[in-house]
């Protein structure tokens, strides 16, 4: 097992990809916090910032372990995401699964520590299982065309 550090345009291309696409953005929230925004006439929709937020984190979190795996005793410095920063082409369902899924792989050290708290790796999740069933939706949607 090792951490892999994930280049910048990969979470720029995430942010971009969930902002994109309405069903991930439906996911993004927990339903606690969809039902409050709803109960309080708030927008449940998550804002640029709110996506740019949760990306940047995943992005420190990386560079974190990273850091933590293979630095030595100084100290970690790790450059912010700016907004300009944010812009790229989403990606296609296939290759968002694949570049998530191995960021969530690369939040951890060699010995398990992970530098993201449980919303955001539950967020991970509810994101990855609904950009499966997306693509599984797309590939029969693809053989039912042949």
């Amino acid at each position: 097992m090792s951490v892999r550090l994930h280049d910048k345009e990969e979470f720029i291309r995430v942010a971009q990809t969930i902002r994109s696409d309405q069903n991930l953005r439906e996911v993004f929230f927990t339903i606690e916090d969809f039902a409050f925004r709803r109960s309080f006439g708030l927008n449940p929709d998550p804002k640029p910032y709110d996506i740019y937020a949760f990306v940047e984190r995943l992005y420190i979190a990386n560079r974190l372990a990273y850091s933590y795996q293979y630095g030595d005793d100084d100290p970690i410095t790790i450059p912010r995401l700016k907004k300009e920063d944010f812009a790229g082409m989403p990606y296609r369902a296939k290759e968002f699964i694949e570049v998530l899924n191995s960021i969530r792989y690369n939040l951890y050290t060699n010995n398990g520590q992970c530098f993201l708290g449980q919303e955001d790796m539950e967020r991970i999740d509810r994101l990855l299982d609904t950009a499966r069933w997306l693509y599984i939706a797309q590939l029969e949607e693809e053989l039912g065309r042949r």
